[in-house]
């Protein structure tokens, strides 16, 4: 063998071999990219409110506990959205953010706090049959944080469709609390 046919030889193989290292790099890469595809359709779905897409693509790619997380993350950055929006005197789009919150979250507490502050966005926006309609689960959920404030609210709320009966109700319940039966009697005058 010649000196040219080992240096033809060494070419080769080093081409070879470079060959070798980007096809395995080249699949690697593809496969990252299929993962991230599916991880962007995921959060896409989550986006549009769809949950069950979410967290189905999420078990899909055995991300379980992440799927958790990002989609409280989510609902409490509409929340925040949604208060920010309220700030702003936009109440449409508040509401907008927070019945989406009542709509999309499956957990008893971010669904109370999303019913009690889309009740007093409809207060606000003088819709008081539709806020009655959100407040009127406080009567049961005695353990809310947003128990007592929620009751105000509907209170507001049954006076504006002339609702006595709630009041009462109402009433009777919040008597032996000096700071919410004030704030009641301002409501009923």
């Amino acid at each position: 063998m010649n000196k040219q046919h080992i240096f033809s030889l060494v070419i080769m193989t080093i081409f070879a071999t470079l060959f070798l290292i980007s096809f395995v790099e080249y699949r690697a890469t593809k496969s990252r990219l299929i993962l991230l595809e599916k991880e962007v359709s995921a959060f896409k779905a989550l986006i549009r409110g769809d949950l069950e897409d979410f967290n189905n693509a999420m078990k899909s790619l055995g991300k379980e506990k992440d799927a958790e997380f990002y989609t409280e993350k989510f609902l409490n950055i509409l929340l925040e959205r949604g208060r920010m929006e309220m700030e702003n005197h936009n109440l449409a789009k508040a509401y907008e953010f927070f019945s989406n919150v009542y709509q999309i979250s499956d957990k008893p507490l971010l669904k109370l706090k999303a019913a009690y502050l889309c009740g007093k966005v409809l207060n606000e926006m003088k819709d008081h049959k539709r806020a009655h309609e959100f407040l009127e689960i406080f009567l049961k959920e005695k353990n809310s944080i947003f128990y007592k404030d929620a009751l105000i609210e509907l209170a507001i709320a049954s006076k504006g469709i002339g609702d006595s009966t709630t009041l009462k109700k109402i009433e009777s319940i919040l008597e032996n609390d000096p700071v919410y039966s004030k704030k009641l009697r301002e409501v009923e005058r």
